[in-house]
Formats: structure tokens, sequence, C-alpha cells
């Protein structure tokens, strides 16, 4: 809820809660004092993440012991409002109940929101042509990832005129090789034995590929493998390719356990490896506590330049790197937050309000509905939607 309504909703919600609130800081300050000047002990106390889902408490006969409090307040000012003018009276009788019920609030409001299948909302005709969309797709590495390009994905074919392949590559195109040969697999296009046969060749040719620092360089010739000047490592790049290798590593542990293959094996090895020897650190200004768009090695230094939005699709990168624990973790809190305001909504401002920037790293990054970068990413699509249809509407005009 946003706007006035959020307000009022708000409010209401830390009036009904105002008791339980009131006693549980009582209770930590009593806590506090008695521990620094009494007991000298349990001075530092808290519970981990693991410890408070098991507390977690789920329901109403739950909450209403918990928050008991409530309870004994609203009772006592339901009695003493019956005592006072007909204000008096109302008012306490509004706030005397909204204690009562408060744990039962408590309660409902904290219930996860049911999930919502969105394959269901389509229908056959909607499945149909998105499966369609998807066989295309898919078309396009069946029939350039082959031995020609070293069963690297080129990165464009133009249609018109000559009818021409460009032979070059980047580190998110042969990542997205990747995740579109088990995509395959997964929509039945091709067979597991023919996915593994494609990822096993693909693999093989990355590893062979010169690197700096285990980075894959930004470019390279799909057909002789050398990379293209000048030669660049690209920070968002990388961290594209390397969060797609994990979910091949993934995709492998899934193969193995309904086969236990031992050229399965051999292949989870090689892409761990990858993994691990692709050092983050080597492009993260720990100054900054940011990631420079990347690394020249013409100039044999870090570009000055840095990616410091969350919005952005460098976030990847950054999930990745503090993963492998390149980078430290206060580097995401270090990437900014700004929101904008279009037409009473908020979201998260980017550089230029791409699609690519908010929805790139959700390909493989889960959205969390109701979450900062979640709300942000609708943000973009309803300002999308709305450029389109000014701009569809000018159009007509003219």
């Amino acid at each position: 809820m946003t706007g006035v309504t959020g307000i009022i909703y708000q409010t209401v919600l830390e009036l009904a809660f105002l008791p339980f609130k009131a006693y549980i800081t009582i209770v930590a300050i009593a806590k506090t004092i008695y521990r620094m000047y009494v007991s000298k002990e349990n001075l530092l106390e808290w519970l981990t993440a693991e410890q408070a889902e098991k507390q977690a408490i789920t329901t109403k006969r739950q909450y209403y012991k918990q928050m008991a409090i409530c309870v004994i307040l609203g009772i006592v000012m339901l009695f003493f409002s019956m005592q006072g003018n007909i204000f008096q009276r109302i008012l306490g009788a509004i706030i005397g109940t909204l204690w009562l019920i408060g744990p039962a609030i408590a309660c409902n409001i904290s219930k996860p929101s049911p999930k919502e299948n969105n394959l269901d909302k389509l229908s056959e005709g909607e499945r149909t042509h998105l499966i369609e969309i998807a066989k295309r797709t898919w078309d396009y590495f069946a029939c350039f990832v082959n031995d020609k390009n070293n069963f690297l994905p080129p990165d464009n074919f133009e249609e018109s005129r000559s009818k021409k392949i460009a032979p070059r590559t980047s580190p998110t195109n042969i990542g997205l090789g990747l995740i579109c040969i088990i995509s395959a697999v997964d929509f039945k296009f091709i067979t597991v034995k023919e996915g593994l046969e494609l990822i096993s060749k693909s693999i093989n040719t990355i590893q062979s590929l010169t690197k700096w620092n285990g980075h894959l360089y930004n470019w390279y010739n799909t057909e002789t493998l050398e990379p293209l000047n000048p030669r660049y490592i690209s920070s968002v790049d990388s961290g594209n390719f390397v969060g797609y290798l994990y979910v091949v590593k993934q995709f492998l542990a899934e193969i193995k356990q309904e086969e236990f293959n031992g050229k399965v094996t051999l292949l989870s090895k090689i892409v761990q490896e990858l993994i691990e020897n692709t050092d983050f650190s080597k492009l993260y200004d720990s100054k900054k506590k940011l990631f420079s768009i990347g690394y020249n090695l013409e100039e044999n230094k870090l570009t000055d330049s840095y990616y410091d939005l969350l919005a952005s699709e460098a976030r990847q990168t950054s999930l990745v790197a503090i993963a492998k624990k390149d980078v430290p973790v206060k580097h995401w809190s270090a990437l900014s937050r700004t929101l904008t305001v279009f037409e009473k909504y908020k979201g998260l401002v980017s550089w230029s309000g791409t699609a690519f920037e908010y929805l790139m790293s959700n390909t493989i990054v889960r959205n969390y509905p109701g979450s900062l970068l979640g709300e942000s990413c609708k943000f973009m699509v309803l300002c999308q939607r709305k450029y389109c249809s000014e701009v569809r509407n000018s159009v007509g005009n003219f």
C-alpha cells in the first residue's frame, strides 16, 4: 500500500502492537541495566537466523501467548473507558478492542502470501506461443553452436542481405549458450545425452581459452579462439558467465544423482575449477567498495568508472563475487539505492532505465516479490509501458 492509505494502515498496526512493543522495550532496557551493572554476564546475546526460524511462532494461540500484554491492557482499557464520558467510551472501546485483536492481526499479516503460479494463468494458445518462441531461440544455438565455431555461440546472424554470421562471442553469450542447452533439455527439445555432449564440448573449449586471472576476455573469435583487440575484461560479463556456470554445476549435480556418470563427474570438476579460478577481487576497488566496469589490458589498469547502482545488470557480479568470498559483504551495502517516483509509484534508478539493467540478472537470480528489487522491476515495466503508450499515441496523432 502506498500514499495516504499506506500511512493509515501503518498507523493502525503501530497502535495495535503498541503494548507489546512497549513491553519488549522495557524488558530489553531492564535486562541491559541488570547485566551491565549487576550480573556482568551475557553482555553479547543474539539469535542466529537458523535459531530464529526454529523459534518462529505460526498459530494464533502462540501469538496470543507471546503478546498476552496486549490482551491484558486491552481488557484494562475497556474497563476504564466505561467510566468516562461518551467520547472517552468510544475512544477507549476502539483502542481496547484493537489491543485485544492485536495478536490475531499480527498472526494474519505474518502469514506468507500464497504463491501464484503464473503458468496457470496462461491460456493454451499463450503456452503454445511461448514454447514456439523458446524453440526458435534454441534453433539459433542448435544451428551455430557447432564444430566450426568451436561450440561457442556467435554473437549474431544477419538474415538480410548477405546472411552473414558474426564470428565473435562474449562471456555472456558463452554462458547463455550453456543455460540454453540446459533449457533445451528441460523443454525436451533434445535428450539429456545430447545436452551433456554439447555442454562437454563447450566446456572443453572454454577451458582452453586464454584468460586473465581466470576471467574470460570480453570478445573472442569463435573460429580461431583468439581474444579480439582491444583486450578487455568486463566485470559484468564475468559475473554473468560465472553465474551461469553455477547453473551448469547444479544441472550436472542433478544428472549425477540420476545417473552418477564418470563423464559428468569430470565435467563438474572442471566447472568448479572455472568458478574458483575467476578472481573478482582483481576487478574490485576496495577503497570505493565498488567494481570497476573492467580491466584494460592494453593500458594495464582498471577503468576509472564504477558500477555504483543496485539496479544494474552488474548486481549478479556482486552476488557471485560475495558468494565466492572474493569481495566483502559490505560491498552490497555500498551500492546506491536512490529512488525515483513515477505516477505515485517508486523504484530504484538505473543508469539508463533499460529493461536489461533491471531484468538481466533475474534470468538466474531469484526475484523476491515485495522486495526493493522486485518492486523496482515492476516499476520499470510500468514506466516502459507508459512510454510505449505515449509513443504510440503520438505516432497515431501524427
